[in-house]
Formats: C-alpha cells, sequence, structure tokens
C-alpha cells in the first residue's frame, strides 16, 4: 500500500510538472496587403494645458475606398497600447490616453495607516507584437477572422493645449 501512495504521487508530480511550460506565445501572421486603403496614417501627442489635465495621443487613419460592409476595422496597437478604432467620416480615429502630466493623489506619510486609501499603479501589460516607436498593428476583420496589419505611422507635431 506505501508502495502505491509512492508510485502514485511520483506519476502525479511528473505530468504536473511537465506541463508547466508547454503554453506558448501566440504567433501573429501579418497581413502583407489590405483589403482597403490607407491614404496616411498620422499620430499626435497632446499634452493638457494645465497641471493635471492629462496627456495622450491620437491616431488617424485617413482611408481611400473603403467598404465597411465586407471588413469592420477593429482596433490598433501602438507603444504598447490598445485602443478602438473609431470611424468617423470616411476616416478613423483612435484616442490613447497616458501617463504624463496626470494629477495623482497619493498620500505619502511615516504613518503608514495615513497611505490608507491610495491606489496601487496600474501597469499596462505588454502586447504581444514586437514594434517600433513609430510601428503599429491594425485589427480588422474580414470574414468573421481576425487579420493584422503592421504599419508605419507618420509624427504630426505636438498639440499643447494651453
Amino acid at each position: 500500500m506505501k508502495l502505491f501512495i509512492q508510485l502514485f504521487l511520483a506519476i502525479t508530480l511528473i505530468f504536473g510538472l511537465s506541463n508547466c511550460n508547454s503554453t506558448k506565445p501566440e504567433v501573429y501572421q501579418f497581413q502583407k496587403e489590405t483589403p482597403f486603403n490607407i491614404k496616411k496614417a498620422t499620430y499626435q501627442e497632446w499634452v493638457a494645458g494645465v497641471r493635471g489635465g492629462g496627456s495622450g495621443i491620437t491616431i488617424t487613419l485617413f482611408m481611400d475606398d473603403f467598404d465597411a460592409s465586407k471588413i469592420k476595422i477593429d482596433s490598433i496597437y501602438f507603444r504598447n497600447y490598445k485602443a478602438s478604432l473609431l470611424k468617423r467620416g470616411e476616416d478613423y480615429i483612435a484616442n490613447i490616453k497616458t501617463k504624463v502630466n496626470v494629477h495623482e493623489d497619493i498620500i505619502i506619510h511615516k504613518n503608514p495607516e495615513k497611505e490608507y486609501g491610495n491606489m496601487a499603479p496600474v501597469m499596462n501589460k505588454k502586447n504581444s507584437f514586437d514594434l517600433s516607436n513609430e510601428e503599429a498593428v491594425i485589427c480588422f476583420k474580414e470574414n468573421n477572422r481576425h487579420k493584422y496589419f503592421k504599419i508605419k505611422l507618420t509624427k504630426a507635431p505636438v498639440i499643447l493645449y494651453q
């Protein structure tokens, strides 16, 4: 009986540990061409004119000859951020809020009880794409299948609201 228990534990341990590293990162296949034409793709950083007013990045895709009945443009990945793409006329726009110029109410005190209520920082998880600082990935749906297209964005001048 003792041998049976030891054998059972050994087999359980072997099978349990053999599956620890079996998950592989997802590999995305980028499309060489898209079924839509992008005339121009830009990103523009902005900063609010008041302290703590926030900051962000606006991404604009200027489209040409786009048939929205066959394709649904969903989202964009840029600098470890993911944002929804919203249709504005013929074009698509994504707005990303960044952490620059954000007022955070953090209490720092020698008595830890006075710090009660401070929120833990929110960390952006790294997305699955290996992109340079000016590259983005557009996620779209065609025939109910997600497809990905890598694009280089052009930087527009920074907007400083005052």
